[in-house]
């Protein structure tokens, strides 16, 4: 075998190998996408119409919620005082209250 013949093979092996190996990991991601993205999961609901499955709200603890706020510290701190911004609740957040939707 020449040696630039077995160059060629292992490049050609390898370029082959790469492209199995991206459309496989391209169809993992689209899947993994579909299943979770935002933080919701889909799952599958024979009844639906439009896609046969629905979104599954995470539930999480209060406990790990509290961690999330405490870790994240004042990095999503909006002020009450800016302007054109609604007044922020310690109850209810502007997604979930009626007050907050715009």
């Amino acid at each position: 075998v020449r040696q630039g013949a077995g160059a060629e093979e292992a490049t050609r092996f390898s370029y082959e190998t790469m492209e199995r190996l991206h459309a496989r990991w391209l169809e993992f991601w689209g899947q993994l996408f579909a299943t979770y993205v935002d933080g919701y999961r889909n799952v599958q609901k024979p009844g639906n119409e439009f896609c046969q499955c629905e979104k599954e709200t995470p539930h999480w603890s209060d406990a790990w919620k509290a961690r999330i706020v405490a870790e994240a510290g004042e990095h999503y701190h909006v002020p009450a005082d800016q302007p054109g911004r609604p007044p922020v609740s310690t109850t209810t957040s502007p997604r979930t209250s009626r007050a907050g939707r715009r």
